[in-house]
């Protein structure tokens, strides 16, 4: 490792004891493997010194994520690569993008998400306007979790998402069974073809109208585009 490393450092700007040290953070986050934690300190470097993240933010985030799921060394590069074509394609920044992600990884993960579509969702919420970072990744995350709660018990609940997706609750469970990121983004488009009293009323009907969860979603709605 120490050899890579002071390798690395010819080619990375960035000196060979920060290499070692986003190293042992890999270490300290649960990532196993010399190859592993050698790939995990390279592409946070690359982040550190390519986008507005540190690498110290850069290795913090992506070790809870790849905590998540399980990144293999190339899944890490894609996973960094697409974070930033979101960040330069959109109004937000890596920073927010990869902190939200953070924060709602585990339960992406947990309802199955796939994790470059779940970057895809990290980046819209980082993209409305006046949402905080913190309060962004608990949103996603509390949308993800109670949308699967509200699937699996079959309830009035059920029936009120697939309406506004536009099908049949048995259609829209077996939707987000096979897809859950094209079953919510259906319904996150209906929501968004409604008029404003009819969308306050939906989100009111499913208990997302907590300030924070509601500015989130509402926020994907109106900008679905």
């Amino acid at each position: 490792l120490a050899g890579s490393f002071r390798q690395m450092a010819t080619t990375i700007p960035i000196s060979a004891n920060e290499l070692a040290r986003l190293g042992e953070t890999a270490g300290a986050l649960g990532i196993q493997g010399v190859d592993n934690i050698q790939e995990f300190a390279r592409v946070t470097a690359l982040l550190g010194v390519t986008t507005n993240l540190s690498a110290d933010q850069a290795a913090e985030s992506l070790g809870k994520i790849s905590n998540a799921y399980k990144f293999s060394t190339k899944e890490l590069e894609q996973f960094a690569s697409a974070l930033v074509d979101l960040g330069n394609k959109g109004a937000s920044t890596e920073d927010a993008i990869i902190a939200i992600a953070a924060r709602s990884a585990g339960a992406a993960q947990t309802i199955g998400i796939a994790k470059d579509e779940f970057l895809g969702w990290a980046a819209a919420i980082a993209n409305i306007p006046g949402i905080e970072i913190e309060a962004g990744g608990t949103s996603l995350q509390r949308f993800f979790i109670r949308t699967a709660q509200y699937i699996s018990e079959g309830k009035d609940e059920l029936d009120l998402l697939a309406k506004t997706a536009g099908t049949t609750g048995k259609i829209f469970r077996e939707n987000f069974n096979a897809d859950p990121s094209s079953a919510l983004g259906a319904f996150i488009q209906g929501l968004g073809r409604l008029d404003r009293d009819a969308r306050l009323a939906v989100l009111a009907a499913l208990g997302f109208d907590d300030a924070r969860l509601f500015a989130a979603i509402n926020g994907l709605a109106v900008n679905t585009d």
